[in-house]
């Protein structure tokens, strides 16, 4: 089987991945972003319950078992309680909020599978992803920059805890062929 090829298709349909690819990639983006902003608040709240940042052990979560749980909007009612945000602030992340729920739990409407069939349909659909990251890029700004403010404390920040991870990259490897069936 070409690695190229969905597992799915007949040869009588033919390939489709090229027409897929750009759909795909824009939901791999907005998930990727979406989750960026759920790892955010979930730092932010750690960082705003410091208290227990400072006394947990190396390598636990200073979030309980009960808030670990908590939906993402649980989670941002926690963060509001807890830290001041003004009005776009709050609009700006739960606009967000509320596309990546869409996104996560009912994307993939009878409207939305039945656009993937035409081309003008799959750039509709492109769009309305990109838009959604757009939303969870906006909001993840918003929250990094909290967050900063959170870590000087430590005497760092987001920037300098990612580089080692970009040091990391490699690139030029290839995913495993059961991920590409």
């Amino acid at each position: 089987m070409n690695p190229s090829t969905p597992r799915s298709a007949s040869p009588m349909e033919g390939d489709k991945s090229e027409d897929l690819l750009p759909v795909f990639w824009a939901l791999g983006t907005a998930l990727f972003e979406a989750q960026h902003l759920e790892s955010g608040l979930c730092l932010l709240l750690t960082l705003l319950n410091r208290k227990h940042v400072l006394s947990a052990p190396a390598g636990n979560s200073p979030l309980d078992d009960a808030e670990s749980r908590k939906t993402l909007g649980e989670l941002f009612a926690d963060v509001r309680r807890r830290k001041y945000l003004s009005p776009k602030q709050k609009g700006a992340v739960q606009d967000a909020i509320d596309a990546r729920n869409a996104l996560i739990h009912a994307y993939w409407s009878a409207e939305k599978i039945q656009a993937m069939l035409t081309p003008a349909g799959r750039e509709w659909v492109f769009k309305d992803l990109r838009r959604i990251q757009a939303l969870c890029k906006r909001a993840g700004k918003i929250v990094d920059v909290l967050i900063n403010q959170y870590l000087k404390a430590f005497d760092t920040s987001l920037e300098a805890l990612s580089n080692p991870m970009r040091e990391q990259w490699q690139s030029g490897i290839e995913p495993p062929p059961e991920v590409l069936e």
